[in-house]
């Protein structure tokens, strides 16, 4: 029922409901609780930080820890129950009570830094000790603790001293600026330190959302006028005392306290300046004697005034009676008022009267600028009636008051900028005459100018954030900053998407509070809620666009300054990995490229793989799986290539029946992708690995049998056969031609052809020859009913076919031995049968038979044997004619 109501409503008062609800589920269960944070505080100042434990039983005084968490560090600060447990870098200052525990209850303390320091910047961590029995819930909690530099500036730059008489004007200024990126507020008062004052007295503050306080002390003058404090500018602070008194007489300086907004929504002091002081001194305006003197009658009366308004008289011996006299007036007036109003808020004007005897009157009148004269604004008679209301001012709410101490005040309820330019007060003072009717004794007037500044150009819209940049997943804030008058506020945000001219409207707020959101709502929340972490999507510029109403009257409608907000990804951790830089294959092979991610920026890293050749695309698959073919795939290829993946990181790209020209630079191109929490995809590194494959043409294995082989036919109606058997090929699919040669003197005449299709072709026409197979590397010709012309010596000749991409190309070619053919014919059987035989069998008895008449001449007769020697060579030819030799016996030699 809590997460329904959550999810239903986002307005604070249905949050905190759901935080009373969980408490009550939650009862009993032990929760650590330290302030909100991140907290950023300045170096140099003292420090408070809140921790509180709930849901624990047993004793109610329960112990804390502080630690501070650094990288790959904890270091311990205090603790409420070890005086020992500091560790060094904190153990002297907390020692000397420079870091403390303030124990509010039992179960909530405030750890206390003096003097904060660069070094305390970290993760704070408050721990509350398990005092036994079941575990329940969270026993530490902690928060980021940032130390940030100290920029505010105060600066009195005036005389050190002023001497002034009562009456007279007082201006101080003081510049106040700070520099700290983070947003915070500040708060400027004038003090004054009197000498009978045991502590300096606030006079007047301007408060840190820009309202004016008077001091104590300082209510009436404030109201009246006669204190006020103008923000100049950006830095100035100008006091102003348009009449001073006795009592403003002392020391006055300037104090600015620079204020930051914690994630709790509470505002914490960070840093305070005081200026130098003015040491203002106010002379007393001393007493005034009038002597009255009338001869005729020889008296005397003296009569004088002092600061107590107490009258004595002196009256010398010879004086018989006494006689008031009327004496002359006076009258002086100063008029007094802020130098700027704004539009809307009231107008007032005072005129203080001193020296005055009798009833007072005033007129007030006005002029817009030099150009123009006076026009009559509102009187108030000396009775204390109101007449002469102007005609600019028939409808207004103007009116005038005279306060019993001499004051005449002049108020439009709600100025206009039109009521800008000089105001001027005319007061008379009246007597009665013998007659009882009042005259107008005395007159003096005084004027001065105001402007009426409008809404517009008095507020400023700025839109900051503490960081611009920030990572996916974080939480980003930006701020919307409004200086100006209070008034009721209408804001818009704007978004402009990166890499987009069109902006959209995020929320509405109306003057009255009412919200409507323009767009995604789930993109955006409210500051007052948990902050949304940040998308690829929120990536853009963003402006607030602030509209001020006054009753319901639009007076200003401001844009505020575009910001820009980058979204980063995280830093990828990819690798990626390939096992080989080179493959080397050959043609019609099948060739595998591999590439693996090896390391992931996280668990939930998806990738998408895109195969390069060279710098064409072969093919690309993204998240989902989806293989799409680029420009290298061509028409053909796409039917030879497809990827796949093997493990969860692990692409492999598959080429069948590789050709010579996929020989080249692979490159596998992985990206990786993660999730933002909007759901969308956004991609990190881009990594890519190379693999060079080298395509070559097989080697040849084709090999045929090359025995030489004789045949000896006798038998005219038989035939011959001609076999042709491969021993070895270069591939399994591999296809044959084989073509039968006879050999000729003018070379190899074709006589038969069975090609790799099947088809067979015969050039000879007048024989029937005779093609077989019996197996697939035996291929046989025969040729029937041998005839004289049939001798000679034949072979074969085999070239090996591949089928690469669907063609068929001629690979390798091998010779086989030849068959030589002998065939007897009649008469001459034996010769025509067998010439070599017979040639051997006359020439080997031949050579033995000269060989023993060498020997023979050389021993009978040694002195021949030059002779012999030379005539050796006829030998040969004329006395030793050959003699044929028996068939038998070649034919045995040749077959042995």
């Amino acid at each position: 029922m809590v997460d329904f109501w959550c999810q239903k409503w986002n307005l604070p008062l249905l949050l905190c409901l759901t935080g009373l609800l969980q408490w009550d589920l939650c009862s009993g269960q032990i929760q650590v609780q330290i302030q909100l944070g991140p907290l950023y505080r300045v170096k140099g100042y003292p420090i408070s930080i809140s921790c509180n434990v709930t849901g624990f039983t047993g004793p109610p005084t329960r112990d804390f820890q502080f630690i501070l968490k650094k990288p790959n560090m904890e270091l311990n600060i205090i603790s409420t129950s070890d005086p020992e447990f500091a560790y060094g870098v904190f153990s002297g200052r907390t020692r000397n009570k420079e870091i403390y525990i303030q124990r509010l209850s039992g179960s909530s303390v405030l750890l206390w830094i003096k003097n904060l320091q660069e070094n305390d910047a970290g993760d704070l961590l408050c721990v509350t000790l398990h005092t036994g029995g079941a575990y329940y819930g969270d026993y530490d909690d902690e928060k980021k603790l940032n130390v940030i530099a100290d920029t505010l500036e105060a600066l009195y730059s005036g005389s050190p001293s002023q001497s002034l008489s009562e009456g007279d004007p007082l201006q101080l200024e003081c510049q106040v600026s700070s520099q700290t990126f983070q947003h915070t507020h500040l708060m400027v008062t004038w003090f004054l330190h009197g000498e009978e004052d045991e502590n300096p007295r606030p006079v007047i503050t301007l408060d840190r959302d820009l309202t004016v306080k008077p001091g104590a002390g300082f209510e009436d003058r404030y109201r009246a006028g006669l204190i006020s404090m103008d923000k100049v500018e950006d830095t100035t602070y100008r006091l102003k005392m348009p009449q001073v008194q006795q009592s403003d007489q002392g020391k006055f300086f300037c104090k600015a306290t620079e204020w930051i907004q914690d994630p709790d929504r509470s505002w914490t002091q960070i840093a305070h300046k005081t200026t130098a002081a003015c040491d203002v001194e106010i002379k007393r305006i001393g007493e005034i004697y009038i002597l009255s003197f009338k001869p005729e009658a020889l008296r005397f009366f003296l009569h004088f005034h002092n600061k107590n308004a107490c009258i004595k008289t002196l009256t010398l011996p010879f004086c018989l009676f006494f006689l008031p006299l009327w004496s002359e007036s006076d009258l002086a007036v100063v008029m007094a008022m802020k130098d700027a109003v704004t539009e809307g808020d009231a107008l007032r004007v005072v005129c203080s009267v001193s020296g005055f005897k009798g009833p007072l009157s005033v007129s007030w009148q006005h002029k817009k600028d030099s150009g123009s004269s006076f026009s009559d604004v509102i009187s108030l008679t000396h009775e204390g009636v109101m007449k002469d209301v102007g005609s600019r001012y028939q409808s207004r709410n103007v009116q005038t008051f005279h306060s019993p101490a001499g004051n005449f005040t002049l108020e439009l309820g709600a100025s206009a900028t039109s009521d800008s330019g000089e105001y001027k007060c005319i007061v008379s003072e009246w007597t009665v005459q013998s007659n009882g009717e009042m005259k107008k004794a005395n007159t003096h007037s005084q004027q001065k100018a105001i402007i009426v500044n409008s809404v517009e150009s008095l507020m400023k819209v700025s839109l900051k954030s503490r960081t611009s940049t920030v990572p996916i997943d974080s939480p980003v804030e930006l701020l919307c900053i409004v200086r100006g008058p209070k008034v009721s506020l209408a804001v818009r945000w704007m978004f402009q998407p990166h890499n987009s001219t069109f902006q959209t409207n995020i929320l509405s707020i109306s003057q009255t509070g009412e919200m409507a959101w323009r767009a995604d709502q789930r993109n955006y929340q409210l500051s007052i809620q948990a902050q949304p972490t940040a998308s690829k999507q929120q990536e853009g510029q963003y402006q607030c666009q602030v509209d001020a109403y006054q009753k319901d009257v639009q007076k200003a409608k401001i844009i505020s300054n575009p910001l820009a907000v980058i979204v980063q990804k995280p830093v990828s951790k990819m690798s990626l990995y390939s096992p080989t830089s080179r493959l080397e294959t050959t043609v019609n092979a099948e060739a595998k490229l591999e590439c693996s991610v090896t390391r992931t920026t996280t668990n939930t890293s998806r990738f998408t793989v895109t195969w390069m050749f060279g710098s064409q695309m072969l093919l690309t698959m993204d998240l989902d799986a989806v293989v799409k073919f680029g420009p290298a795939a061509g028409l053909e290829m796409d039917q030879r290539i497809r990827t796949e993946i093997r493990q969860k990181q692990s692409f492999q790209l598959t080429i069948h029946q590789v050709r010579t020209s996929d020989s080249g630079q692979y490159h596998c191109e992985v990206e990786e992708w993660l999730q933002d929490p909007l759901g969308d995809w956004y991609s990190l590194k881009n990594m890519s690995v190379s693999t060079e494959m080298v395509v070559k043409e097989k080697e040849s294995k084709l090999h045929v049998q090359k025995d030489n082989r004789m045949l000896n036919i006798t038998n005219h109606q038989a035939g011959f056969t001609i076999d042709c058997v491969i021993d070895s090929q270069s591939s399994d699919t591999s296809g044959f031609e084989v073509t039968w040669f006879k050999v000729q003197e003018e070379g190899p005449v074709t006589i038969f052809t069975a090609r790799h299709d099947g088809t067979l072709h015969s050039a000879i026409t007048d024989k029937n020859l005779v093609f077989g197979r019996p197996l697939a590397t035996h291929y046989k010709l025969t040729v029937p009913q041998i005839s004289p012309t049939d001798v000679g010596q034949y072979y074969c000749q085999v070239e090996e076919w591949l089928l690469t991409a669907n063609t068929w190309k001629r690979f390798a070619s091998d010779n086989s031995g030849e068959l030589s053919i002998y065939v007897h014919t009649e008469g001459d059987s034996e010769k025509q049968a067998d010439p070599l035989g017979t040639t051997l069998g006359v020439t080997i008895p031949l050579i033995c038979f000269l060989v023993l008449v060498i020997i023979l001449l050389l021993i009978r007769d040694h002195k021949r044997n030059s002779e012999l020697t030379k005539k050796k060579d006829c030998l040969w030819a004329e006395n030793n004619p050959l003699t044929p030799v028996p068939e038998g016996t070649c034919a045995a030699e040749d077959h042995s």
